[in-house]
C-alpha cells in the first residue's frame, strides 16, 4: 500500500502560496494505494513500514516516493455544489478555507480515513501536481513530513518549508495551485 503525508491544515497555504491556517494543525497519513477489501485504496497505513519493492523495476522504494493514484469515484463527490460556487468566488486562502471548512456534505469513511471535501482537495491537489511534472517536489516534502514525524504545522514549518517552497515553484504548480475548481479537482464536486 502506498501512502502520502497530507497536511490538511495547509491545503490553501499550498494552494495559494499563503500562510498556513493552524486551527486544525494535524498532518494525516493518508494511504493512497489498492488495499484489499472495500476501502476505496485510501485505509490508513503503518507509517513504519518501510520501503517497498517497485514491481515495475525491482528497486526499493518509499511508500513517500511512489505516486497517488487517481481519487477513487466511489468516494466522489465530497463537496457541494455550493462549496465549488464559494470557491470560484476565491482569490486567497482564507476565502478558501472558509468555504471548505463551510461545506456541509457528509463524510464518507475509507476504512478508519473520513473522506471530507477538504480531504478531496487536497488529495487531488497533490495527485495533480504528481501528474504535470512536480512528482520530486511531492515526493520530497511527504519523505520530509515521514522523516521528520511531523504530526502538526508547526514541525512541518521547522523541518519541511524548503520543501513546501519548492512544490509553489515546481512545474506543476502553474495548473494545480490556486482555486480548487475544475480538471483533476471534478471527481469532488457533483
Amino acid at each position: 500500500m502506498r501512502r502520502i503525508g497530507i497536511c490538511l491544515a495547509c491545503c490553501t497555504a499550498l494552494a495559494l502560496g499563503a500562510g498556513c491556517d493552524d486551527r486544525d494543525p494535524d498532518i494525516t497519513l493518508m494511504d493512497s494505494g489498492s488495499g484489499d477489501g472495500d476501502d476505496a485504496g485510501m485505509m490508513m497505513g503503518d507509517p513504519d513500514s518501510g520501503p517497498m519493492t517497485d514491481p515495475d523495476s525491482g528497486s526499493m522504494t518509499r511508500e513517500c516516493e511512489m505516486n497517488l493514484d487517481p481519487f477513487p469515484a466511489a468516494l466522489g463527490p465530497r463537496c457541494s455544489a455550493d462549496t465549488q460556487t464559494c470557491l470560484e468566488a476565491c482569490a486567497d486562502g482564507a476565502c478558501i478555507n472558509t468555504c471548505l471548512m463551510n461545506d456541509d456534505t457528509p463524510p464518507e469513511m475509507s476504512g478508519s480515513v473520513s473522506v471530507d471535501c477538504a480531504f478531496c482537495i487536497q488529495y487531488n491537489q497533490f495527485y495533480c501536481l504528481e501528474q504535470n511534472g512536480s512528482a520530486d517536489q511531492v515526493h520530497a516534502f511527504n519523505c520530509c513530513i515521514e522523516d521528520n514525524s511531523c504530526m502538526n504545522q508547526a514541525c512541518v514549518d521547522a523541518n519541511c518549508s524548503a520543501e513546501q517552497s519548492a512544490i509553489q515553484s515546481s512545474p506543476g504548480a502553474s495548473t494545480c495551485l490556486g482555486v480548487p475548481t475544475g480538471g483533476d479537482f471534478a471527481v469532488c464536486f457533483p
